[in-house]
């Protein structure tokens, strides 16, 4: 019993995280209490070795995003401008002036200029060794601001060593779950860029157990979420899963979200550069037995190369709603379909619908 308690408790507490970031990347409210932030890489309590590190975050606020800077301890380092977006991202490079502990921040301006309503994000890393620079770093300026191109768009380059202690790099977002299959409990997420250290693996090697840091839960990643290194292969490949485990996996949330409700106004547009109404809203009202993750339309049109996707974001009770446009590709019929998913990963499709895109010269 005290077992399933740990692991019901380490679950919910990856779900509150994960309801946590969705709220707060969908943060609609109308007094804004300036931006919220989050460092995507690196994690707090880094150790990383004496070199250029690329430093990413996110920022978050109702009123949209204008700036986003970066400090080492409390002297800025970089300010990236953007584009004004509720929720937008900003990576750096940065290279540390020698070898000790630093302090990461990052602040983030909205377009009314709140930025002192929340707290900034703040990671401590250790670079070079596991003491602290005598007195404190002096930082050196940013280099290669990459305000148009974020970290994640980036593949990382992982060189297989077999001798090597095993390794685990992700080129994506990935739940880590309580058992080596789809639809297990997530227990924890893992970001892209991150290298965790490989602690087993199933009898085919696609899912590798691993811990997210020190005295943190062990928990299962899919091998196609990122590259493993290291003597992998020699891990061992435990005999059977606990029966609890494989009840609980059983006993998770099958149930999938509904789509109701869905307006598209209006369905008639003109294309970028055509008369004078070139974007359209999608409204839908979206449930689920737990908690949405997320809702996405996906648009496609006549042309090959017509197609996109977006977020629909939360504005209250069940209802999510999205602006698109302006269209920028072919004049004719596009349909439009919505996909819900909850935190447990059963997916709603509906849809599609029809528009038709007009050029009025």
């Amino acid at each position: 019993m005290a077992k399933t308690s740990e692991r019901q408790s380490a679950v919910s507490l990856a779900t509150a995280i994960l309801v946590i970031f969705w709220l707060t990347a969908c943060n609609l409210s109308s007094q804004s209490q300036g931006p919220m932030t989050w460092i995507d890489q690196p994690l707090d309590g880094a150790h990383l070795p004496l070199a250029p590190l690329m430093i990413q975050a996110h920022a978050a606020d109702a009123d949209g995003i204008a700036r986003i800077e970066f400090l080492i301890f409390a002297d800025p380092i970089a300010s990236v401008s953007k584009g004004g977006a509720r929720l937008e991202e900003a990576s750096i490079e940065w290279t540390p002036p020698g070898a000790g502990t630093y302090t990461i921040s990052v602040l983030a301006i909205d377009k009314q200029g709140n930025s002192n309503g929340r707290a900034p994000a703040s990671v401590e890393i250790t670079v070079g060794n596991n003491s602290p620079a005598s007195g404190t770093p002096t930082p050196t300026p940013a280099v290669n601001l990459l305000a148009t191109e974020p970290l994640s768009s980036a593949t990382p380059t992982v060189t297989p060593t077999l001798g090597s202690a095993p390794q685990f790099t992700l080129q994506q977002n990935a739940n880590c779950r309580l058992t080596p299959r789809d639809g297990s409990d997530v227990v924890d997420v893992l970001m892209k860029g991150v290298t965790v250290p490989i602690e087993g693996r199933d009898e085919h090697s696609d899912w590798f157990r691993v811990r997210k840091s020190a005295g943190s839960e062990l928990c299962w990643v899919s091998a196609s979420t990122g590259i493993a290194s290291g003597n992998w292969q020699a891990m061992p490949v435990p005999a059977t899963l606990s029966l609890l485990s494989i009840v609980t996996a059983t006993q998770a949330d099958i149930i999938p979200p509904s789509i109701s409700n869905v307006t598209i106004a209006p369905t008639s547009v003109s294309k970028l550069g055509c008369g004078t109404i070139n974007t359209f809203s999608i409204s839908a009202i979206v449930t689920d037995g737990s908690t949405i993750g997320n809702v996405i339309y996906e648009i496609h049109g006549p042309g090959p190369l017509d197609a996109g996707d977006g977020y629909l974001l939360p504005v209250g009770g069940d209802v999510y709603q999205a602006t698109v446009g302006p269209i920028a590709g072919s004049a004719g019929y596009w349909t439009i379909s919505l996909r819900a998913t909850d935190m447990a990963y059963n997916t709603a499709v509906a849809g599609p619908w029809t528009i038709q895109v007009v050029c009025i010269e």
